[in-house]
């Protein structure tokens, strides 16, 4: 017997229906639209007010520079520009109201808009920072001659200056006759920005400005990570955690462009080196045009902008997403649920669990309906074979490999996963390079939105983020630095991840030697440091213990879902005897409680791993 879906009544809370649908009609979504507004007036209030103070502080900081010379009148326009930016993106965001309240065209894409609208500034915020800091900077320059002090040998005690380092044209910058011999004069700079502090404190403003970042990432956060606008399935929540983690990577990521390394050059100064700070028109010859500055401003504001547009495009889309069913989802049955137990609904939060398993039963019999044969393998002799259910009583007839054919109790057979697991066996290199799995057909059409994104994805994180970043902090951290940072480790990992999902067509489950190299190295780093951004040395020392950790209890969760796999076999092996008379379903009930009980060992294993 199948198991029956739940109503679309069922599980449906108050709070859950006020957020957007991209298939709302424009009635439901004019409603909607204000209860949401309301209900989150303090957060829009607050990100309004964040944005002033911002334009406030630096452009009282801008004031500085209109003492800085030739420097003043390009200070005046970032100072204007902060502005405009301020009030450019609030008159947009009211525009996009206006007319989203008009319920014209599809309603996801004003959605996206408006929540692009209210994260983008704060690129141009910290774009326009790193742009005044150069312009109030200047170089300060200083002389030294290469000279030393040395006891006059006809006259004990006392000493006189001398030349240490001959004048020599190709390595001096100038000479000063020092006695009677030409010396050496080497001319070094050093780069000095103009400092300020917040108006009505002591805050300096490059303190300010380290503050204010990590709250615009906060403001970014609410729109994209809490998402109080439109409703996301537990897949576009995934998708955007994805992003998130870019978002955050290219933030940190732009404090590269202040670097003695990249700022000299532009300056007119040597950047690297043993002559570090030399002047570029000197006898040494460099040349100091500033290349790498200018590449790395281009990769950061293509690294950033492309991680907000990419989830911006991805919510206007949603309206091209087909729903699977009119009906309830299981995503929507496990947000409701996570969403009852975080208000501490008891019975919401178990009505929505009943109807989580009872979606969750009924997917996995619509997924096996078609299959009569199931592979299968014997406990005792571990043989491996086809299995057909023969009648009611939990029998079935195995033909194994061995071509030797029996009639074995349910309580006697296992799934088979090990043929899945031989280097060389059947499919051992499968999945790559197969365009039609982001087109998928029959029962898995629907799944092609969330497949073909994460793919497109996948294509714009290597070309605009990860292989950039992986080269620029191979040079500055392990070149330079002579060290390996945590987030370079970050963007070795996932540069291979992305990589790899490019060639798998997105599909995670792709093989080599029968190994599943994507979702492995996935499941090693959930939860550790190379999974999230964490910036101070703090994050080298835990990474290395992390990932140990998360590899013992890999194989332990590797084990488990073999069990859980089998589990689910045997409910919808359960299922389907109902429809069978007569029927006994005694032996799947000892089968499932059994696989119960090892899965309870094995999560009190999993919970004594601890270093």
């Amino acid at each position: 017997m199948a198991p029956k879906a739940p109503t679309k009544e069922q599980g449906t809370d108050e709070e859950k229906e006020t957020l957007l649908d991209a298939k709302d009609t424009p009635e439901e979504h004019k409603v909607k639209l204000k209860k949401i507004f309301k209900a989150q007036k303090n957060p829009i209030i607050f990100t309004i007010l964040f944005e002033f103070l911002i334009c406030l502080t630096f452009t009282q900081w801008g004031r500085v520079g209109n003492n800085a010379g030739e420097a003043g009148a390009y200070v005046k326009h970032f100072r204007l520009a902060y502005w405009a930016t301020f009030g450019g993106f609030l008159l947009l965001r009211a525009i996009i109201l206006a007319i989203w309240r008009m319920g014209k065209g599809p309603q996801s894409i004003w959605c996206a808009l408006y929540m692009f609208c209210s994260s983008f500034q704060y690129v141009i915020y910290i774009a326009l920072y790193y742009a005044m800091t150069e312009t109030l900077s200047s170089v300060s320059l200083t002389e030294t001659t290469q000279t030393g002090f040395s006891e006059d040998p006809a006259v004990p005690g006392v000493f006189g200056q001398s030349c240490t380092t001959p004048y020599a044209p190709g390595d001096c910058d100038g000479r000063a006759v020092i006695g009677g011999v030409d010396c050496c004069v080497i001319v070094t700079g050093a780069v000095k920005t103009a400092t300020a502090v917040v108006p009505f404190t002591s805050v300096s403003i490059k303190t300010a400005f380290g503050l204010g970042k990590w709250m615009a990432i906060l403001a970014m956060s609410w729109v994209w990570m809490d998402v109080p606008l439109i409703k996301f399935s537990a897949d576009d929540k995934d998708f955007m955690q994805a992003i998130w983690l870019d978002i955050l990577d290219a933030v940190v990521f732009g404090d590269y462009i202040l670097r003695a390394e990249v700022q000299f050059p532009d300056h007119g100064l040597v950047g690297v080196g043993s002559a570090q700070g030399r002047m570029c028109t000197s006898a040494l010859g460099r040349d100091c045009e500033g290349s790498l500055h200018n590449l790395l401003w281009f990769v950061w504001l293509l690294a950033l902008s492309s991680s907000i547009i990419c989830p911006t495009v991805y919510t206007a889309l949603k309206f091209l997403n087909h729903q699977k069913e009119k009906g309830r989802s299981l995503d929507d049955a496990i947000v409701d649920l996570t969403h009852n137990i975080r208000l501490l609904s008891e019975k919401k939060a178990a009505t929505n669990l009943d109807e989580a398993l009872q979606l969750q039963l009924a997917t996995y019999h619509d997924a096996d309906s078609d299959e009569e044969e199931q592979r299968v393998v014997e406990h005792g002799s571990n043989k491996p074979g086809m299995a057909t259910m023969k009648d009611g009583s939990g029998m079935y007839h195995v033909k194994f490999d061995d071509k030797t054919e029996a009639d074995v109790p349910v309580d006697t057979l296992d799934p088979d996963f090990d043929h899945h697991k031989d280097c060389f066996g059947h499919k051992c290199c499968h999945g790559w390079f197969k365009a039609k799995y982001l087109s998928p057909q029959k029962k898995h059409k629907l799944d092609a939105w969330e497949r073909r994104a994460k793919w497109f994805n996948a294509v714009r994180t290597i070309f605009c983020l990860e292989l950039w970043f992986l080269c620029f902090r191979f040079y500055f951290d392990v070149y330079l630095g002579h060290g390996v940072s945590i987030l370079f480790l970050k963007n070795i990992v996932w540069f291979i991840i992305n990589f790899m999902l490019i060639f798998s067509c997105g599909n995670e489950s792709a093989t080599i030697c029968n190994g599943t190299p994507i979702r492995n190295i996935t499941q090693t780093i959930k939860g550790t440091k190379l999974s999230k951004i964490m910036v101070g040395p703090a994050a080298m020392f835990r990474v290395a213990t992390e990932m140990y950790e998360s590899k013992l209890k890999q194989g332990i969760e590797c084990k488990k879902h073999d069990l859980e796999a089998m589990k689910a076999w045997l409910c919808v092996e359960k299922e389907k005897v109902g429809d069978m008379q007569p029927h006994d379903t005694a032996k799947y009930k000892a089968a499932i409680e059994d696989v119960e009980n090892n899965i309870s060992l094995l999560d009190k294993k999993e919970k004594e791993i601890h270093i």
